[in-house]
């Protein structure tokens, strides 16, 4: 019988990979089967890009517009912005990068 899907379960083995755990060290410890923790890596990523791709966009004073463009640094990517840019597509641009761990 399948098991119901424990989201603080999933988010803890995600959690574990990204600090370096193995698959299969992860799936030992929180006793499921490694394809279990790879379709929870699937579904929770496919759930962080959908909430992503429908976040509404909120613009404050800390993002202006400038005459001659900037650089935005979120981790180890940068992203140029010219004068003219979009604020609400910027903003999901941003928001996508830091969620997928940028």
């Amino acid at each position: 019988m399948a098991r119901k899907f424990d989201r603080e379960k999933a988010e803890r083995a995600i959690a574990a990979l990204r600090g370096g755990m193995t698959i299969a060290a992860c799936a030992e410890r929180e006793d499921v089967s490694p394809s279990t923790i790879v379709r929870w890596r699937g579904r929770l990523k496919e759930e962080s890009q959908q909430r992503a791709a429908f976040i509404p966009a909120v613009l404050g004073d800390e993002l202006k517009r400038s005459a001659t463009g900037f650089v935005v640094e979120v981790g180890q990517v940068r992203v140029r912005v010219e004068p003219e840019f979009d604020a609400g597509e910027l903003k999901r641009l941003l928001e996508v990068l830091e969620s997928a761990g940028c």
